[in-house]
């Protein structure tokens, strides 16, 4: 939807969850116990099984850190533990992780030839990246530098890998392109 402050998204937020479930009261609001039971929250931990945090991690994990901060005045810690491997399973700060799927994925030249190859849902999945790259700022404002967005604009917009990007999104999923 649309929204003009983080307020707004932490109040959608909370709306959602401020409801208890337990014997004798199942799904009755209980105004203010999600945000009682976030005073004194320094971290929070979420499991990536699949895609990584480019997939997702904004989403899951980013909007509560988003409620904490707003609701406690001190944005907490944020670790993933990546579980997308067995026997290779780490944990770390989000933001690293971050950056790594970034150097992985999106700014990644085989990468973006493989997306390439897969026409249509590649170009889809592009956009996502960058889409998640905007919800990754919105929720954790410091998790995305201004080098990121110009990396975006440079790889994607300038062409610097010589893809020849802008007639292939055009040909293939034009409406990625515009996202």
């Amino acid at each position: 939807g649309q929204w003009d402050t983080r307020r707004e998204l932490v109040d959608v937020y909370l709306a959602e969850r401020d409801y208890v479930y337990t014997e004798g009261c199942w799904g009755q609001q209980a105004l203010n116990a999600y945000t009682r039971q976030m005073q004194g929250t320094e971290m929070v931990l979420r499991n990536i099984t699949r895609g990584g945090p480019l997939g997702g991690g904004w989403y899951n994990g980013g909007n509560l850190c988003l409620v904490i901060k707003e609701v406690t005045g001190k944005e907490p810690e944020y670790f993933l533990s990546d579980l997308r491997n067995p026997g290779e399973e780490r944990v770390g700060r989000a933001e690293d992780l971050l950056n790594r799927d970034y150097r992985a994925t999106l700014f990644n030249r085989k990468w973006i030839e493989g997306m390439m190859n897969e026409g249509y849902a590649g170009a889809q999945q592009i956009a996502g990246g960058v889409f998640c790259t905007l919800g990754w700022k919105i929720n954790r404002e410091q998790s995305v530098s201004d080098d990121v967005w110009q990396e975006i604009v440079d790889v994607y917009l300038r062409d610097r890998k010589n893809l020849n990007i802008r007639e292939w999104f055009e040909a293939r999923n034009p409406y990625a392109f515009q996202s």
